[in-house]
């Protein structure tokens, strides 16, 4: 790759920065004055929004140079935009599910390492070479087999489900709880809070049947706890 090139490329992300930036502004200033949200964050770039323009741009800039350059730095800045927009993501939900809370620091730490280091790890290609050694090691539960692969695939698939949920039920919570005063304010606290349970158990109950596990055991057992409760 010779360095016009290169310099074409870091134009190129330069540009898809700025643009980004502009349209996040833009959209924000637009919209009514409210409280840092998951798209907005505490500032232009601190949200969802700023990443996912910037990933879009620099994604279609590769698409058209690449039609006549061959690319070095903008084959390595998308995947690192999605790892960028994954973390962001997961980070802005936690902190507007969980305000306040300690252990939300300690989870935002532990994303953003674990995703980083898959993505060296791809990167390096090395990655493949990691998962088949997770899948020597392996065991069986009456007729059900699992491998440290199949529990990282389907921590990663759980995580993403309760992603998804916590950002619907914010949402939800968002509204319920806006102009809310007094008495009311604490119904719709409570409501908000009931909604947020249910969709994370039938977050978690999707995720564990799309790992393969056998979910009416479960169903099973609330049963009869509800029973035994009841």
């Amino acid at each position: 790759v010779t360095q016009p090139v290169t310099l074409i490329d870091i134009s190129a992300i330069l540009l898809s920065v700025a643009v980004a930036w502009l349209l996040t502004r833009s959209v924000r200033n637009a919209l009514p004055a409210r409280e840092p949200s998951i798209l907005f964050g505490r500032k232009s770039w601190d949200g969802v929004l700023f990443p996912l323009l910037l990933l879009c741009l620099v994604s279609l800039a590769k698409v058209v140079l690449a039609r006549w350059l061959p690319l070095a730095i903008l084959n390595l800045a998308v995947p690192a935009l999605v790892v960028l927009l994954m973390i962001r993501v997961g980070v802005k939900v936690l902190q507007v599910a969980f305000k306040n809370s300690p252990a939300v620091r300690v989870l935002e730490r532990t994303l953003s390492w674990a995703a980083w280091l898959m993505m060296v790890l791809w990167l390096s290609g090395f990655l493949p070479l990691f998962l088949n050694e997770l899948d020597l090691v392996h065991w069986t539960f009456g007729t059900t087999s699992m491998s440290l692969r199949t529990m990282l695939e389907g921590a990663l698939i759980v995580g993403a489900v309760m992603i998804v949920t916590l950002w619907i039920s914010s949402i939800i919570e968002a509204r319920l709880l806006r102009n809310a005063e007094g008495s009311e304010l604490s119904l719709r606290m409570a409501v908000s809070n009931a909604i947020r349970a249910m969709m994370v158990l039938i977050g978690l109950l999707i995720a564990l049947s799309t790992m393969g596990i056998d979910i009416s055991a479960l169903s099973v057992l609330g049963g009869a706890l509800g029973v035994g409760i009841g």
